[in-house]
């Protein structure tokens, strides 16, 4: 017999397990995961392919950001606050009839009997509702868009159900010296080249003496808002030195270093800038200053063989005996700060807002009572010589300035201050602003920075940003840090007033 046991022909598998492994679609499914992931695993071997798809994602980015962007520019003319300023003054009127407006003292609106249409394009014959503001000032120049003119102003007809438009017949009329009059229409200010000259009468002047406002007479006290004091001050972030004289100060012995928060003083040095918190200055000697505050006299070698000194005044901190301590008293004393300088400013508002109203309380009653003497002298009649613009549209209008042929400008790159933990965000606009005389211009994107005009000798920067406004001192130099404006500031208003406060 043979010593083997030969099985040419081996035992089939079962017909069950056969069929098990007769699952084409899962094997399928398995062919295409290991393919896919052999072209991730070859793709960073081909630098071409590689690099190829790099710059299509980084493109696919760009073009979002971009998108992003757009999306969230203002959709007016520039301003990041959703709301328009509320007008001066409204007047409730009839279509029906002729009727002449008196927006200032040289500019009035004839309207006469149907020359304001509806959305199907017919006059407009009852009650409705003419606005007007005059944006006499850089911040609402700014806030509204309407830059690029002098003494902008906006008209706007509407009823309760709807806008109304203007019809034949509407015109602007100003008295005095002809002037170049613009109106704004597609993102740009557009020439009215279309006058009529135009006798007008004097108007007369009041019977009865103007009676003089009493918010003159009134402090800001007694209108209930309370003295405004000083700006918190910024916490100084803690410091540590070893004390040569300790022995003398009782209240630090114990403390293998003593934490200290820097003041800033006139004539004193600042231990962060010039770099005093380092070993080589060695111990450091002090001296009681004024009240809760120390002189802190640093020494050191000098190359010549002398001795090298720096005063810092600084105020201790008791509680803290080590730096992560210093560091949590730090934190909650700019916590504390934040929010007394959140409270400072909206007292701040408060009293700039009740200094612009008296402000403009004495302007108009000094008008009105000049107008007054003025014809109790002269009762004569009088015919004025003026100039009629006709009013294609309502919106905003303004007085074109003269343009320079060569327009002296300068380069600048704007930085964002983000300590107080709001983030930083593109811009996109920017305006050069004297604070001094009101007037502001837009400046030009060219490449990463923005070219401002000079010829108005810009003061300060505003810029709108995608969500917020940021405003920087501009002192001719070509880089700017601009800060964002409080999260107190809520509505156009307030932002005209913050503005406004930063130019006194």
């Amino acid at each position: 017999m043979s010593r083997y046991n030969i099985h040419i022909d081996p035992q089939l598998p079962e017909p069950d397990r056969v069929s098990s492994h007769q699952n084409f679609d899962a094997l399928f499914q398995e062919y295409r995961a290991v393919k896919r992931f052999e072209f991730w695993r070859t793709l960073y071997r081909n630098p071409r392919v590689f690099a190829g798809v790099a710059a299509a994602i980084a493109l696919m980015v760009l073009l979002y950001q971009a998108a992003v962007e757009e999306q969230l520019a203002p959709d007016r003319m520039g301003a990041p606050i959703a709301e328009a300023l509320p007008p001066d003054q409204v007047w409730t009127l009839m279509g029906d009839r002729d009727t002449t407006l008196r927006l200032t003292e040289t500019m009035s609106l004839w309207i006469p009997a149907g020359s304001l249409l509806d959305s199907a394009g017919q006059p407009f014959l009852g009650e409705y509702r003419m606005a007007y503001r005059g944006l006499d000032n850089a911040s609402e120049q700014f806030v509204s868009g309407a830059v690029g003119v002098q003494q902008p102003f906006y008209l706007e007809a509407h009823t309760d159900a709807t806008s109304l438009v203007a019809g034949p017949g509407l015109a602007l009329r100003i008295t005095g010296p002809a002037v170049p009059l613009a109106q704004y229409q597609d993102q740009q200010w557009l020439a009215m080249a279309e006058t009529h000259p135009l006798e007008i009468p004097a108007a007369a002047a009041p019977a009865t003496r103007p009676e003089k406002p009493g918010i003159l007479s009134r402090s800001p006290e007694e209108q209930g808002i309370k003295e405004l004091g000083s700006a918190p001050q910024l916490p100084g972030k803690p410091f540590g030195v070893k004390i040569k004289n300790q022995q003398q100060f009782p209240q630090f012995r114990g403390y293998a270093n003593v934490y200290w928060e820097y003041i800033p003083k006139q004539g004193y040095a600042n231990p962060w800038e010039e770099g005093l918190i380092d070993e080589t200055w060695g111990d450091v000697a002090i001296r009681r200053y004024r009240e809760d505050s120390y002189e802190l006299l640093f020494t050191r070698p000098s190359a010549n063989g002398g001795l090298e000194t720096r005063k810092v005044v600084a105020r201790p901190y008791l509680e803290a005996q080590t730096e992560p301590v210093a560091m949590a008293i730090y934190q909650d004393r700019m916590a504390e700060y934040s929010q007394a300088l959140s409270s400072w400013e909206r007292d701040k508002l408060e009293v700039q807002r009740f200094k612009t109203a008296k402000e403009k309380a004495r302007a108009d009653y000094e008008a009105a009572l000049k107008a007054w003497e003025a014809g109790q002298q002269d009762t004569t009649p009088s015919v004025i010589t003026g100039m009629s613009y006709p009013v294609a549209r309502m919106g905003y209008w303004g007085f074109l300035e003269a343009v320079a042929t060569q327009q002296d400008s300068s380069l600048i790159s704007l930085h964002t201050d983000i300590s107080f933990g709001t983030k930083a965000e593109p811009f996109v606009k920017v305006f050069a602003v004297n604070a001094s005389n009101g007037l502001i211009s837009a400046a030009v994107k060219e490449g990463g920075r923005w070219k401002i005009p000079m010829q108005q000798q810009p003061t300060m920067i505003w810029a709108y940003g995608l969500t917020r406004v940021w405003v920087g001192n501009y002192e001719g130099t070509e880089s700017v840090t601009v800060r964002p404006m409080p999260d107190s500031v809520k509505t156009a208003e307030e932002l005209v007033r913050y503005l406004e406060g930063l130019g006194r």
